[in-house]
């Protein structure tokens, strides 16, 4: 089991839509460079809010790194998440109610797609006629949407 200290601000913060908490435990951050080592914590809100000081629903090793050419450096990262064992090899997990699946985007939209949500439109769309396509989440907000590759 990992522990993450967090500052006593963020211990009565609580959110409607799911939290998702990467720490690189000091190593630098997350960069377009290549994959980072990090840890990743999901705290779902499917039963009450999400909280930093619930238990997580998943709590893993993975590889992180910013993702795209023409977004990299927004305010809204992209991130290419690939979950691994202790042993650096890929492991799959279930994300936010979806399959299990060791590799995952999480995918800030940003300034790109203003009505939040053209992506996962075509994906609806597209399994909607029995092509392949990734299952999408958008949190409540609409803020972000999570897909697997």
């Amino acid at each position: 089991m990992t522990y993450i200290q967090i500052q006593s601000a963020l211990a009565n913060f609580s959110s409607d839509i799911p939290l998702v908490l990467f720490t690189t435990f000091g190593s630098g951050g997350i960069s377009g460079s290549g994959d980072g080592t990090a840890y990743m914590m999901t705290f779902d809100n499917s039963v009450d809010r999400s909280s930093l000081t619930n238990v997580p629903e998943l709590a893993t090793r993975a590889a992180v790194n910013d993702r795209g050419s023409s977004t990299a450096n927004q305010p809204k990262n992209n991130l290419a998440v690939e979950f691994w064992d202790e042993y650096n090899q890929d492991t799959d997990h279930s994300l936010l109610g979806m399959p299990p699946e060791s590799d995952w985007v999480f995918y800030g939209i940003d300034g790109f797609d203003p009505g939040l949500m053209h992506n996962a439109i075509f994906h609806w769309f597209g399994r909607g006629i029995g092509r392949y396509s990734s299952r999408t989440r958008m949190s409540r907000s609409s803020e972000r949407s999570t897909a697997a590759r």
